[in-house]
C-alpha cells in the first residue's frame, strides 16, 4: 500500500474521531442523538428545534408520569431547581419550570398526552 494513501486514511480517521469526541463533549449523543442543550429520553420521534436552539418539541413513548419524572430527575442533576409553585399536573398534561440555567432564563417543560404518546415542549423563557 502506498505510504501517502495510508497517511491520508490515518488523518481522515483522526479527524472523524475528533469530530465525534467534540460532539459528545458538547452534549450530543452519538447514534441517532439530537443536537440540543436539553436532556432527551431514549425514545424520541418527530424532533424539531428552534433556530437558536432554545426550544425543542418532540414525541416520546414515555407516558406523562414517566416524562415528568425523567425531566425532574435530569434537570435536577444539572443543578436546576424546580419552581414548584408553577408545577401543574393533570390527567393529560404537565407543566414544570426550573430555575438556575446558565442563560439566566427558566427552563419550561410541558407535556401533553396525544393518542398514547407524550408530546413534549422544552424551552428557555424569561419568566
Amino acid at each position: 500500500m502506498n505510504k501517502k494513501y495510508l497517511l491520508v486514511l490515518i488523518v481522515g480517521a483522526v479527524v472523524v474521531i475528533l469530530l465525534v469526541v467534540s460532539f459528545v463533549l458538547k452534549g450530543g449523543k452519538v447514534g441517532g442523538g439530537y443536537d440540543t442543550i436539553f436532556p432527551m429520553p431514549s425514545s424520541v420521534s418527530n424532533f424539531t428545534k428552534g433556530t437558536d436552539g432554545s426550544q425543542v418539541n418532540f414525541q416520546t413513548s414515555l407516558n406523562l408520569k414517566q416524562t415528568e419524572e425523567f425531566y425532574r430527575t435530569e434537570l435536577t442533576k444539572m443543578g436546576l431547581t424546580e419552581r414548584t409553585i408553577n408545577t401543574s399536573v393533570t390527567e393529560d398534561t404537565f407543566s414544570m419550570v426550573f430555575d438556575g440555567h446558565e442563560s439566566g432564563k427558566a427552563v419550561v417543560v410541558q407535556g401533553v398526552n396525544i393518542q398514547g404518546k407524550t408530546n413534549v415542549n422544552i424551552r428557555l423563557e424569561a419568566i
